[in-house]
């Protein structure tokens, strides 16, 4: 575990953000499995300051957890990590106000996360490798769909190539983990008809 980090997340107002990453960003802190330094920093056009998004993940955060393992106490001590930066990741002015930030902080390890439409993809990571914010200890997490097809995905897999180290990145497909795709290897070894059939062979 590094002893700081960051984690940058672009599309910080959208939809996955309030009800998938920060739920599951506040069960790490539970965990004690972040460091003791460390930052979430909210990246987006919305306008917030560090206190009205603060404010406003709190509001969304109960919808999202079981209301067993609400402590008020845990909580506000998490959501004092928050912080956010008005910015369009689409536009590359605005990530000098993204170098400023993690030059101030000073993190030992910076993940950014995608949570954007696709049409940024390509985008966000041009941006962050032309100001420098592409070092070796940094990573990018980069969410589904990967391109609209094969020559799509090649072509976002060279912006990715040339702007990060293979190591670096993450691309990720949460709906793996939902039980309806779960349920397909239960499914097969359970059912005498399809068993034999869905292997390499066949």
């Amino acid at each position: 575990m590094p002893k700081s980090f960051s984690f940058i997340i672009f599309g910080a107002s959208g939809d996955l953000t309030k009800r998938k990453l920060f739920p599951a960003l506040l069960d790490l802190f539970s965990e004690k499995r972040l460091p003791e330094k460390f930052e979430i920093v909210g990246i987006g056009r919305t306008p917030y300051s560090d206190l009205e998004y603060r404010n406003y993940q709190l509001r969304q955060l109960p919808k999202y957890i079981k209301p067993e393992i609400w402590n008020n106490e845990l909580v506000n001590s998490f959501i004092s990590h928050i912080r956010y930066e008005t910015m369009d990741p689409a536009k590359e002015e605005g990530y000098y106000v993204l170098a400023k930030h993690l030059k101030a902080s000073n993190s030992e390890s910076v993940i950014y996360y995608l949570a954007t439409p696709p049409l940024l993809y390509g985008v966000i990571p041009q941006h962050l490798k032309a100001f420098g914010l592409n070092d070796e200890n940094t990573r990018i997490i980069v969410e589904k769909p990967f391109g609209y097809d094969l020559t799509s995905a090649k072509q976002l897999n060279d912006i990715y190539r040339d702007a990060f180290q293979e190591q670096q990145v993450y691309r990720i497909d949460h709906f793996l983990g939902k039980e309806t795709a779960q349920n397909i290897l239960a499914f097969r070894f359970a059912n005498s008809i399809f068993e034999p059939i869905w292997n390499r062979n066949y």
